[in-house]
């Protein structure tokens, strides 16, 4: 879960839904280049295709021409030549298309090859557009509903004193959570390893972290284990141990728990 997280945030992050747009409008026009720009508090480019199109002052050219108005009821072969620019050809005309969600008001600026544009073609593209502009808005929400929901959880961790951890069975790839770290006495990214995580244990309490492990994965089986932990810096403390499987569809196996910090209830007995 943890690693799932992770990747799903950093490919929401790492996306380029306006290039590809920018993309897909070149592909369906003729056009020689395609640039989107965010209008809504000033003017910020989101995506090209190709991407060093055009300089900076043409773009605020550009961005200056009104948007055409496609009526529903079109003349098929009507084609739009776009607004002049005061620029050399492909960059002689323009044509700029209005597109809209929730967060963005966008230009997506189209340089027609001569003579210009289909009416329909460019309708087909609007279309096709503002469905995008729909799919970005909810990948934004998506994105920020995640992030929302980690900093509860990492909340709730912190009040709890409760860290997550995961091991892939397959990899031995280890994952735990910013709480599970600061029990351990871990930096934030600092690499982690099973078997630097085991040493921390003495020889009885790894044995029996083991055996849990092995018969979680192998078993099913979940279990609870209270055991004495030297952390990372030094520290002598008591955690709890919570231990069981996952398993997944495409059948990788996880073993996965959380560990506690319990020694002021220990201290307190």
């Amino acid at each position: 879960m943890l690693q799932s997280v992770t990747v799903a945030i950093a490919r929401a992050a790492a996306s380029k839904p306006f290039d590809a747009l920018a993309s897909k409008a070149r592909d369906l026009l003729p056009a020689s280049a395609v640039l989107i720009v965010d209008v809504s508090d000033g003017i910020e480019l989101l995506g090209a295709c190709p991407f060093d199109a055009i300089p900076p002052e043409g773009l605020m050219a550009a961005a200056a021409r009104v948007p055409v108005t496609i009526p529903a009821q079109h003349e098929p072969l009507t084609i739009l030549p776009g607004a002049r620019m005061d620029a050399a050809p492909p960059f002689s005309r323009v044509i700029n298309i209005s597109l809209r969600n929730e967060y963005r008001h966008t230009l997506c600026m189209i340089f027609p090859l001569l003579p210009g544009i289909e009416q329909r073609a460019l309708a087909r593209f609007e279309e096709i557009g503002g469905r995008r502009m729909g799919e970005i808005a909810l990948m934004r929400r998506y994105r920020e509903d995640l992030k929302r929901y980690v900093n509860m959880l990492n909340q709730m961790e912190r009040i709890a004193r409760v860290g997550l951890w995961e091991l892939d069975m397959s990899t031995q790839a280890f994952q735990a959570s910013d709480e599970a770290r600061r029990i351990l006495d871990i930096p934030p990214r600092s690499p982690l390893s099973r078997m630097a995580l085991l040493r921390q244990f003495d020889r009885p309490a790894r044995r029996q972290l083991v055996e849990a492990v092995h018969k979680a994965h192998l078993k099913a089986r979940s279990s609870s284990l209270a055991l004495p932990l030297t952390t990372r810096i030094g520290r002598s403390i008591m955690v709890r141990v919570f231990i069981s499987r996952q398993s997944f569809e495409e059948g990788r196996t996880k073993v996965s728990g959380v560990i506690q910090d319990v020694t002021d209830q220990r201290q307190a007995t």
